[in-house]
């Protein structure tokens, strides 16, 4: 088994038992993983929030600047972009990095951290209400935020007219969770890593299923629909958060603090 894995397991585990939620670990039915995966969310997100995620209301994702304007604004004269690799994938981040270096892209600034809830729902706030994501937003939120996540800033070394850095791998590169894709992150490279590791496997061993499915939610879903255990892969080897250009803004704000955003000025201006 994987370190990373058995890692995450144990977080989970310590978060499920602060909440004494731990009777909840893979439930047997698709309306058990529910009701325990709403008890966690009505913990972990406000009053407010639980009810528009209850609601499954339609937000608008917005993508305002949420501290330090001029910090942000300095950086973002420079054309740079960022993703954010989740904790089932971070093993392979050294691959990751390469990958888009070999679209000319410089890392110049990696940050090892874990998101807090106001963090989780700047970002998440649209994803975490969608109707769509109802029955399997709380363990894709457990998993997201109970372990170390990286993000890496890159800036550009070569120049491309008419698309920003953030844009150019975000339409050319970011690929669907899941959904087989040449060349792309999500479609392909951390796709086939996520398989070879054991995430498309709905039969799951119990460290694995507490590491990426303690609440059953994904299984249980694909079991009733009884399609193939590859569509796992759907929910689980989404893996890498990469925003666009609009997005990058809202992000940096809210993933660095002010003393991180003058490092990646710093570095930016070496």
């Amino acid at each position: 088994m994987e370190k990373h894995i058995e890692q995450m397991a144990e977080n989970n585990f310590k978060v499920l038992k602060e909440h004494h939620l731990d009777s909840y670990i893979d439930s047997p039915t698709k309306e058990k993983s529910i009701e325990g995966g709403d008890l966690f969310l009505q913990e972990y997100l406000t009053p407010d929030q639980f009810n528009l995620f209850k609601d499954s209301a339609d937000l608008e994702d917005t993508f305002d600047i949420r501290k330090e304007l001029e910090l942000v604004d300095e950086i973002l004269k420079n054309d740079i972009c960022l993703i954010t690799i989740r904790p089932e994938m971070r093993h392979y981040t050294d691959r990751i990095r390469e990958f888009l270096e070999e679209k000319d892209l410089i890392p110049i600034y990696t940050l090892n951290h874990k998101l807090n809830s106001e963090q989780y729902w700047d970002i998440y706030h649209r994803g975490i209400t969608n109707p769509n994501a109802r029955n399997t937003m709380s363990t894709r939120t457990l998993v997201y935020t109970s372990s170390e996540v990286t993000t890496i800033i890159f800036k550009n070394s070569k120049k491309r007219e008419g698309l920003s850095s953030a844009d150019y791998i975000f339409n050319k590169f970011k690929g669907d969770s899941g959904r087989y894709l040449p060349n792309t992150l999500r479609g392909d490279l951390v796709r086939e890593e996520a398989k070879r590791i054991g995430l498309g496997n709905l039969e799951m061993d119990s460290l694995m299923a507490l590491a990426i499915d303690p609440f059953a939610a994904y299984r249980n879903i694909l079991r009733e629909k009884q399609i193939s255990e590859d569509d796992l892969l759907a929910y689980t080897a989404v893996s890498v958060h990469i925003p666009s250009q609009k997005e990058l803004g809202r992000d940096l704000s809210v993933l660095l603090n002010s003393d991180q955003l003058k490092s990646v000025i710093s570095n930016l201006n070496e």
